[in-house]
């Protein structure tokens, strides 16, 4: 079984995603951001929608936003200056990497309710692009996994990787449904 097919078991998709997006906006929005975006986000954005897996992270789609939450495009604004914010004030601790837009620069694609990202380090190929997991304060402790979306969720959901700066002590078992459309609270602000 593939991971995308493991995932697909183990968080079943809804039937109606909300926010899947057209060829046509995943084209206006890559055109907007400047990046060619990675086709396992896509997919998955596309099968899943907007919403949250085991009620503890989430994926925040481009084309859709929940009625009194803020959207794709303040999702990446707050996480990126939360970043830039803790690579000034605490530069011995915060992660060093760069921050979108610079050549190669960090990028939001996904948030935890206690405050973590999800990024991709944006240089070369996009389909090869690592995942980078941040805790809220954006330290330099941060986990690295060389896989795509539908890889890191599939293998994190079954206990097959290990995200210490994210998973916190009673992410195990997991709750159902595991996926849940259309968040029913904000990706946290504790930390933009």
């Amino acid at each position: 079984m593939s991971n995308v097919q493991l995932l697909n078991h183990v968080a079943t998709p809804p039937n109606e995603p909300k926010g899947g997006g057209s060829a046509m906006e995943w084209k206006n929005l890559e055109a907007d951001l400047g990046l060619i975006l990675p086709p396992s986000y896509k997919s998955i954005v596309t099968t899943y929608g907007n919403g949250r897996f085991t009620r503890f992270f989430g994926i925040v789609s481009p084309f859709y936003t929940p009625p009194g939450h803020w959207g794709f495009k303040e999702f990446v604004r707050l996480r990126l200056e939360g970043v830039r914010l803790a690579q000034a004030w605490y530069p011995d601790y915060a992660v060093s990497l760069p921050v979108y837009p610079d050549i190669g620069g960090l990028f939001p694609w996904g948030y935890t309710d206690n405050g973590g990202t999800m990024f991709w380090l944006t240089t070369g190929d996009s389909s090869l692009w690592p995942v980078i997991c941040l805790n809220n304060g954006y330290t330099a402790d941060g986990d690295r996994f060389e896989v795509t979306i539908e890889d890191f969720i599939a293998q994190w959901l079954t206990n097959k990787i290990s995200v210490p700066s994210l998973t916190p002590p009673d992410f195990f078992p997991l709750h159902c449904p595991v996926f849940v459309s259309q968040s029913s609270k904000r990706p946290s602000t504790r930390n933009p």
